[in-house]
């Protein structure tokens, strides 16, 4: 018979006096919650560990690293398995794991500062949202013990200075701020030499936003919901980062230097301007101006006034994909959209979407003159009002077009819809947005 050790992972030991005797290891002296059976874990190799510990919680990794130097190893080796593409969320709320997420949330302060101590240079993804007079100590602990393994990091509430970096986050390439304070003389270059995403979220001091300096290697930059900034300190951002691949504002009024300013952003591929609070644009959008690099563009509008950007004189020159969500707006039958597409023939893909509940009263005549504006378009999606099953089986046989979205009055509909196409579409629903697909 086999020797029935060797088969569970049990280091062989060999028998005394022959060729295969290794010089005995001096006894290592463990806790007695490291046995099983009257065998110590210590005995089991590293694969075999590996195995057991992957049915554990974070909290039992922490206990673990704190047990035995000699466990370390195989706890490190499942952490980064089970848990090293989990994102870890630090916050003041009631501590749960669940293994069918991809988040672990601890609100613990001991266990918090140990699981980065033990396991941060495990970790890639860390959102940090304790409380204020705790979050500091969490961000000097992140940059000391997960500073080489990090790619994506989020603060909440928190005001950060300078002198908690202890070392730089080498391969953090997205950072997001949530209603944070940031010293005005932060060097996130400092902090985040590969940064590529910015996301600034309410993030102030004294009124005042904080100036994102030149970052080489950013491509995204976000600030969004903020209430009382002017609109000429965004602009100083996007003058420092010309680089700029994605600009999204939201809550945040552009004035007319807005358009002649993103002219600099030559890699410029997607723009996205969304309303919170008041008009997008309080002022006449007059300017003449030409975008050459964005290919997207995404606005939300609120009232009627805000639509004024589609009458003016701003053009894109390789626009291919628009979407326009609305909110407030009553006047959407009145709007004059051919001036605009007329301009835009480029255009391969075209979404009407809401900014709030509820629909828009959008005319089928202003959706057929959108479409025939635009003889490259590919792809229509009608997100803003409900769509009759007649009414979507005229635009379909209208404009031979790749995919369609639609969204029913009623979730039942779609079953008679996906009969009435036949095999030659592929069709989804979601809630009770369809979308419609030709089959290639």
């Amino acid at each position: 018979m086999g020797d029935p050790q060797g088969s569970v992972g049990i280091k062989r030991q060999a028998t005394p006096n022959t060729p295969e005797s290794e010089p005995k290891q001096p006894r290592i002296d463990v806790d007695d919650d490291t046995t099983i059976d009257g065998l110590n874990l210590t005995n089991l190799i590293d694969d075999f560990l590996e195995q057991i510990f992957r049915y554990l919680d974070p909290v039992d990794f922490v206990s673990i690293a704190h047990t035995s130097k000699q466990l370390k190893s195989a706890a490190d080796m499942a952490f980064k398995r089970k848990f090293g593409k989990m994102e870890i969320i630090l916050d003041k709320r009631a501590r749960f794991f669940d293994t069918k997420s991809s988040t672990i949330r601890i609100t613990d302060i001991k266990t918090s500062l140990q699981l980065l101590r033990c396991f941060g240079h495990l970790i890639t993804k860390l959102t940090i949202k304790h409380s204020r007079d705790f979050c500091p100590k969490l961000i000097s602990y992140s940059s000391e013990y997960s500073f080489n393994s990090l790619s994506v990091i989020r603060i909440y509430r928190s005001f950060i200075k300078n002198d908690l970096l202890i070392k730089p986050f080498a391969k953090v390439k997205e950072v997001e701020f949530f209603v944070c304070g940031l010293s005005l003389d932060m060097d996130l270059n400092k902090w985040f030499p590969a940064i590529r995403r910015l996301d600034l979220i309410e993030c102030s001091l004294a009124n005042k936003l904080f100036i994102v300096k030149n970052l080489p290697h950013l491509e995204y930059l976000e600030f969004s919901d903020y209430r009382h900034i002017p609109a000429e300190q965004v602009l100083r951002c996007i003058h420092q980062n010309p680089q700029l691949r994605t600009l999204l504002l939201a809550g945040v009024k552009v004035s007319e230097q807005f358009w002649s300013t993103c002219q600099l952003l030559s890699r410029l591929e997607c723009l996205s301007i969304h309303d919170y609070f008041d008009d997008l644009f309080p002022t006449p959008v007059d300017t003449a101006a030409k975008l050459n690099a964005p290919k997207k563009l995404e606005i939300s509008f609120r009232n009627e006034n805000d639509l004024r950007v589609m009458t003016s004189q701003i053009s894109f020159n390789h626009l291919t994909d628009i979407t326009l969500n609305f909110g407030w707006v009553r006047l959407v039958t009145t709007f004059q959209w051919s001036k605009f597409f007329k301009k835009h023939q480029s255009i391969e893909k075209v979404t009407l979407g809401l900014r709030d509940n509820g629909n828009v009263n959008i005319d089928e005549s202003i959706v057929n003159e959108i479409a025939l504006e635009l003889p490259g378009l590919k792809e229509f999606n009608n997100f803003a009002c409900y769509s009759s099953i007649p009414r979507v089986l005229r635009f379909m046989a209208k404009f031979k077009l790749m995919s369609y979205g639609f969204t029913l009055k009623n979730e039942f509909e779609f079953d008679e819809l996906k009969g009435r196409l036949g095999i030659e579409w592929h069709t989804s629903i979601n809630s009770t947005r369809v979308k419609v697909n030709r089959k290639m």
